[in-house]
């Protein structure tokens, strides 16, 4: 009889200390359902904003726009990424392969100005990784490069 009194105190000892580590873990989950309360409210406002002109600011510059702010149109959002389209329509050009600026050209996207002096060949030297794929952007430019 003495042995079951000592199995009972040993269990009660044992487990007394499940009731703190229990609310413990409740106040770990309800912190976890506010963030991903949160996160489905950003989420909403985000997809608000899908086809607005918003800006978007940032501490660092933006090295395609040489600025911390942008001025853009949101195209598409998801809960991870956001799709944009920026534009700056002020004294900036670009060099494109004529095989890439054909559709553009013909669609009156872009405008082609002829340059004075001729261009130097240059020899370029395409290094990708097969373990890694390749972005649309890169395999593109990779197809074009391999055709001329």
């Amino acid at each position: 009889m003495e042995w079951f009194g000592i199995v009972a105190l040993l269990l009660l000892l044992c487990y007394s200390a499940y009731p703190g580590k229990v609310k413990r873990l409740e106040t770990k989950v309800k912190r976890l359902e506010k963030k991903q309360r949160g996160v489905a409210y950003m989420s909403k406002l985000i997809n608000d904003l899908v086809g607005k002109q918003c800006i978007i600011r940032s501490e660092f510059i933006f090295s395609f726009a040489e600025k911390t702010e942008l001025s853009c149109k949101i195209i598409d959002a998801d809960d991870e990424w956001i799709k944009i389209c920026y534009t700056e329509k002020k004294d900036k050009f670009a060099f494109l392969p004529q095989p890439m600026a054909a559709p553009s050209l013909l669609k009156k996207e872009i405008v082609q100005i002829p340059l004075k002096d001729e261009i130097p060949e240059r020899q370029i030297c395409l290094v990708y990784d097969s373990q890694h794929p390749m972005g649309a952007a890169a395999r593109e430019l990779k197809n074009t490069i391999l055709l001329n």
